[in-house]
């Protein structure tokens, strides 16, 4: 597996990540096929909220949080939490693990 970055249009670097199939049979497995939507958004994306990963997938907001909770309990995700100005409201912001998602590529199934 392999990450490349380009450039963001904000000036920041977007890091990209190359999943292969048998890394996303492996979140199949052991996270469910919400999870493999959620991780297909967040391979090509640096950081992304939530509701806009729901936005993206068609899945539910609170089966989304539920798949990124089991990845965050894994380690294979991260998240960055703000608070909106306007509502007081807390905003999660998520991204994958490099370190932690190579691991995973590595491992066997049953033994991650």
């Amino acid at each position: 597996m392999r990450s490349s970055s380009a450039r963001c249009l904000s000036g920041g670097v977007l890091k990209l990540f190359l999943v292969d199939d048998e890394t996303l049979k492996k979140v199949a497995a052991l996270f469910g096929e919400d999870a493999v939507r959620v991780v297909e958004v967040l391979k090509g994306v640096d950081e992304i909220a939530d509701i806009e990963i729901a936005d993206k997938t068609q899945i539910r907001l609170n089966l989304v949080r539920k798949a990124l909770y089991r990845l965050y309990d894994r380690s294979i995700v991260a998240l960055r939490r703000s608070r909106d100005k306007e509502t007081g409201w807390f905003i999660f912001n998520w991204r994958l693990q490099q370190t932690n998602w190579k691991a995973l590529s590595k491992t066997k199934s049953d033994v991650f």
